[in-house]
């Protein structure tokens, strides 16, 4: 079996692997911060040594958890350092980015309101919002109650701004700025796919209605009342040692700003998300103080994908509102109900489960190399040992085998229901029979479809899978005209596995590309309107390009730092149009918009808006003075060395930064500053950030 990275399990973002040569130091640095263990002794061994087996798994810089059960927090502590530098420790009281857990907050803050009768769930966002708009006529459908259970039909997640070194505070209102120039993917209600925009769209109906920005709602509705005095967005910088600081390899991260507040912002501690905990346990009241009503939190458990285009369901992502799953499957398999919420931001990993049967809850969190995905897999192991330690089941699950089912082999119908192309948001795939019947699957990487896996042999239930890999199984079905890719995994504890409608059956189009969209193919545009300050991977990866994959004639790929995402343009010369309809690989879609600007083509893609690389103005020599225009997107210019060292000179007081021939990033500078180029022949490019109407000198001289 070959295989190359893994793009199948859903994050956020990719995360940069930590140096783990830090373990030896997270031992030493686990202070018991513990409260007292009560009856639950065997939960905290357990719990200890999942986090001791996922520090050596993933690398992570620090876990920090609390569980709680019979009324009170039985169990804090935290694992590792807060700061590496300083020595600093984590605590139960240290901040950690606790992703799109986000959005228990924001459906609270919903439900609130639904109790006021101030919001109905089942009116259209429109009658809030009266300048939410978007292309498609359909968007006044969009109710409140599809924001909060993914079904609105949104394109996913406006990522410009989202992440960023400084605090970004208009993202909200930059949201209806972009929903106003896109179509909805989908009928509003049709399909339930993960949608960060939908929870992004609360902070504008929370204004509207109440008069209060999100952020203050927040604090005076849960926060307060609540006494997570510990919790806040991220607004400003925080003091040193309040927060788990994270790191790539061994550089500490910059502070990251998550300005999407609704859908990921906050940063809290576990002792504060206990009494979150504690409120779900305790039927909406905190101590005597209530925060919802009894039918809001059952209104919230029921499962919104019932009923919606869903011929795959998912347990780990049985929707309710604003909880990922109503009926969490590793809790499910011991026959316990639980409601579970993840979080990811590029740098942190967290899970929320509450166990309202049982009376029981975990809030896991961690930093580096840490993912939702990790923390729900302490979070089972917890919850598991304290359900056997009271006696409330039997057993403690153990893992399923690791080995392959008996093989037998496949006919050509077979074969050829799981052969073709297949496209997911940001991967397109392949799958090719073998002459022995295996199967080989292939990514499109950069222009060539690259192995993945290959030697899949189909067993004697249907699925494929590999002898090295059993767990990880693959089948499709059909539904709605369409044919799918379902994945079947191994999650969390690893002692069951769930499916995901992974990929969309794609093929060819009868058509040919149009001369102008086959004009397109292979070229390069830039983007003009980043943030500076982004911490995602646009910092760097800043060029678009259109291909047309082998096998896919008619169809686009649009290749981005995100991915390759697969579009129908068919339609139009001027849209490449999202063409999935699917839940889970159905997330984050966007069309390829072509923007006539000046005699030229830009393109639009989500948000990012993006010039023609080869109309970039070479810079005149030995200066020029580049002016930022009235709209404040970004100056681009090439550089052109003969083969000899260049010294590039910028008078300015931003940032601007220096990409080779290939636009791969060279360096990334603030204010004047020079940089010499290598003795390399081609094309370099110069990309100036500004205010409007901001000047910045630029000067080229000979380096030797």
């Amino acid at each position: 079996m070959h295989m190359i990275g893994h793009p199948f399990y859903r994050r956020i973002l990719m995360l940069a692997p930590v140096c783990t040569i830090f373990f030896a130091f997270f031992l030493a640095a686990c202070g018991d911060n513990g409260e007292s263990a009560g009856t639950y002794p065997a939960t905290i061994v357990e719990g200890r040594a999942a986090v001791e087996d996922m520090l050596k798994q993933t690398g992570a810089s620090s876990i920090s958890l609390a569980f709680v059960a019979d009324n009170r927090i039985v169990w804090s502590e935290a694992f590792g350092f807060a700061d590496l530098e300083s020595g600093t420790l984590s605590t139960p009281e240290t901040m950690y980015g606790i992703g799109s857990v986000s959005k228990m907050i924001a459906a609270i803050a919903v439900m609130i309101l639904v109790d006021r009768n101030e919001i109905s769930l089942d009116m259209p966002v429109c009658n809030y919002v009266p300048s939410f708009q978007m292309l498609s006529p359909e968007y006044c459908q969009v109710t409140v109650r599809m924001l909060l259970n993914h079904s609105s039909g949104f394109p996913g997640s406006d990522l410009r701004n989202s992440f960023t070194a400084t605090p970004y505070p208009d993202y909200a209102r930059q949201l209806l700025d972009t929903l106003s120039e896109e179509r909805l993917k989908h009928a509003p209600g049709f399909i339930n796919t993960y949608c960060n925009d939908g929870f992004s769209m609360i902070e504008n109906l929370i204004e509207s209605v109440t008069g209060k920005s999100y952020v203050r709602f927040v604090h005076d509705e849960i926060l307060a009342p609540l006494e997570m005095t510990r919790s806040r967005y991220s607004l400003e910088a925080f003091p040193a040692g309040s927060f788990a600081r994270t790191y790539t390899g061994e550089a500490a991260d910059p502070q990251a700003f998550v300005n999407l507040y609704a859908a990921g912002g906050l940063y809290s501690t576990p002792s504060d998300m206990s009494k979150v905990l504690l409120m779900f346990l305790n039927s909406g009241y905190s101590g005597g103080t209530p925060i919802l009503s009894g039918s809001a939190m059952e209104e919230m458990a029921k499962d919104q994908t019932e009923g919606t285009f869903n011929p795959v369901p998912s347990g780990n992502e049985s929707f309710g509102l604003g909880w990922d799953s109503v009926s969490q499957p590793g809790m499910k398999t011991a026959g316990v109900k639980a409601w579970a919420k993840g979080g990811d931001t590029p740098t942190y990993g967290s899970a929320f489960i509450v166990l309202p049967d049982e009376k029981m809850g975990v809030f896991v969190s961690g930093a580096s190399n840490f993912s939702s995905g990790n923390a729900a897999a302490i979070g089972e192991r917890i919850l598991l040992r304290a359900l056997v330690e009271k006696a409330r089941i039997n057993d403690f699950p153990v893992p399923l085998p690791e080995i392959p089912k008996p093989s037998r082999i496949p006919t050509p119908q077979d074969l050829a229901s799981i052969t073709g192309h297949y496209a997911k948001n940001n991967n397109i795939m392949r799958i090719d029979a073998n002459e022995d019947g295996s199967l080989t699957i292939r990514l499109f990487v950069g222009t060539a479809w690259m192995p993945y896996l290959d030697d899949l042999q189909m067993r004697d239930d249907g699925w494929f899978s590999t002898d090295d890999l059993p767990l990880m199984e693959f089948g499709t079905i059909s539904a709605d005209g369409r044919t799918y890719l379902v994945l079947r995994d191994a999650y969390g504890n690893r002692h069951y596995q769930d499916d995901t409608l992974f990929m969309q059956k794609i093929g060819p189009l009868e058509e040919p590309l149009s001369t102008a969209w086959s004009d397109r193919l292979h070229k390069s545009w830039l983007l003009v309107n980043g943030n500076p300050e982004s911490l995602l991977p646009t910092n760097t990866e800043q060029r678009l390009s259109f291909f047309q994959p082998d096998g896919l004639e008619g169809l686009v790929a649009v290749d981005t730092y995100e991915g390759f995402s697969i579009v129908d343009p068919s339609g139009s010369d001027g849209i490449g149009a999202m063409m999935l309809l699917m839940p889970q690989g159905g997330r984050d879609l966007n069309d390829a918009f072509i923007v006539p600007r000046g005699g030229e083509e830009w393109v639009r893609f989500g948000s990012f808006l993006y010039r023609p690389k080869e109309s970039v103005p070479s810079l005149s020599a030995p200066a020029e003075t580049i002016l930022i225009g009235g709209e404040g997107y970004s100056e681009w210019r090439s550089i052109q060395s003969d083969g000899s060292a260049v010294s590039v000179t910028v008078e300015s007081n931003g940032v601007w930064k220096l990409f080779n021939p290939d636009i791969e990033w060279m360096s990334n500078r603030k204010g004047s500053d020079t940089v010499i180029l290598p003795a390399t022949r081609g094309s370099y490019f110069l990309k100036c950030y500004g205010s409007p109407g901001e000047s910045i000198k630029v000067s080229i001289a000979s380096a030797e």
